[in-house]
């Protein structure tokens, strides 16, 4: 019988292999269910229930949540003790992480976290989970400069595809992780086209990036260390 958890806390790296100073595989974000295929005392070798990615995951950043009822669909949102912007803060969530919310006000998101715990968030930050983002080029654009980082998906770091997926996923769960996966996906929401236009993937080899228009890219890349736009013809 195969055990399923969740992740707990806001991003939990998931390594090639049961240590830390293993490469960081992908990261997990907050609510995000893995299957546990192996467990150890201190790491489960894990994977992801969304897009099948395999790794390891420390213990003490799984363990069940409630199911959830809305997405974070801001690049990150605090989570405060009282749904005051000057309370004390108790986390940070980031986009595509699964909360779920107990009630809503005008302004505020009372949030059900783990082990109970209470948190409010800003209702702008956050949409029901069955709405789909679909402006998603320009979610894109709001991670320019943020640092490349391998295995990333967050706005504190991410890679090629970390963002082509984490402005996907929202419509399209199942979304895969790597770029050499993305290629090959199938789906009512991606065709093959015979020209570049706006909202096209182009693939190189190990490396994706998002179409702008039919002449400018958006991607996260090591030669600027960052995601920019910029002239698809340089990229060649």
């Amino acid at each position: 019988m195969i055990i399923e958890k969740d992740v707990i806390i806001p991003v939990a790296p998931l390594r090639h292999k049961c240590s830390d100073n293993s490469n960081q595989e992908t990261q997990c974000l907050y609510g995000e269910k893995v299957k546990i295929l192996k467990e150890g005392e201190k790491w489960s070798y894990c994977e992801t229930k969304n897009d099948n990615y395999k790794g390891w995951l420390q213990n003490k950043h799984l363990g069940i949540l409630e199911n959830f009822t809305h997405i974070v669909s801001s690049l990150s949102t605090y989570i405060y003790s009282d749904p005051d912007y000057k309370s004390k803060k108790i986390s940070v969530l980031f986009l595509n992480s699964k909360i779920r919310v107990l009630n809503e006000d005008k302004y505020w998101a009372k949030v059900e976290l783990y082990n109970n715990k209470i948190g409010f968030t800003f209702k702008n930050n956050i949409t029901a989970k069955n709405k789909f983002e679909e402006n998603w080029i320009e979610l894109a654009k709001k991670f320019i400069e943020t640092p490349y980082l391998w295995g990333g998906k967050t706005s504190h770091g991410i890679d090629c595809s970390g963002l082509v997926q984490a402005c996907l996923q929202n419509a399209m769960p199942d979304f895969p992780r790597n770029s050499n996966e993305q290629q090959f996906y199938k789906s009512d929401y991606i065709k093959d086209v015979s020209s570049i236009k706006k909202g096209c993937l182009i693939f190189w080899k190990g490396h994706v990036a998002i179409t702008i228009s039919d002449i400018e890219i958006i991607h996260s890349n090591i030669f600027h260390m960052c995601v920019k736009i910029e002239k698809l013809k340089n990229a060649l």
